[in-house]
């Protein structure tokens, strides 16, 4: 997907750099990784803020099952979600806390073949979560902007019918 910095920091503490975890072209709303542009699909090198232990989860919620009804509200869903994953990690940092362990200390998926390598999900975004992921990667001005374009377009569209009909022969 042209356009989307898949090297964008989310959060720089203490000297850890953690970037969201990908998967489809996709920021993953609970997944991040140390390193960037990372690809969801592959070697373990990234985690679940779900998962971290209750300690540096403890008041904070991580995990809203909640579906608002319009862009502003998701928008506002996702920043206090962000927000709420960013101070769980930084309480996981200054405990000194392994971010990755969970993924190696997790006993390896067998496949049919017998490989350890875990298999692509069939599991799709639900409209909650492409909603969350469009909202993450564009500031709340810019998709008013985005929008307030579309309708001058829509607009413009209906005016050029309107005020220059199509010639009949």
């Amino acid at each position: 997907m042209a356009g989307i910095n898949k090297r964008k920091l989310v959060l720089n503490y203490r000297g850890v750099k953690v970037y969201h975890s990908w998967k489809n072209g996709r920021a993953l709303t609970f997944w991040y990784a140390l390193t960037p542009g990372h690809d969801a699909e592959g070697d373990g090198q990234d985690f679940d803020v779900r998962v971290l232990p209750e300690k540096y989860t403890q008041g904070l919620l991580v995990e809203d099952d909640s579906s608002p009804s319009d862009t502003v509200g998701v928008v506002k869903k996702y920043a206090d979600l962000l927000e709420a994953h960013k101070m769980a990690i930084q309480r996981a940092i200054d405990d000194g806390y392994d971010l990755l362990a969970p993924r190696r200390e997790a006993s390896p998926i067998r496949t049919i073949s017998g490989s350890n390598d875990l298999q692509p999900s069939k599991q799709r975004f639900s409209l909650q979560e492409t909603l969350a992921t469009q909202a993450q990667l564009h500031r709340v001005g810019r998709l008013w902007l985005m929008e307030i374009a579309l309708l001058a377009f829509v607009g413009f569209g209906v005016g050029s019918l309107i005020f220059h009909p199509p010639m009949s022969h």
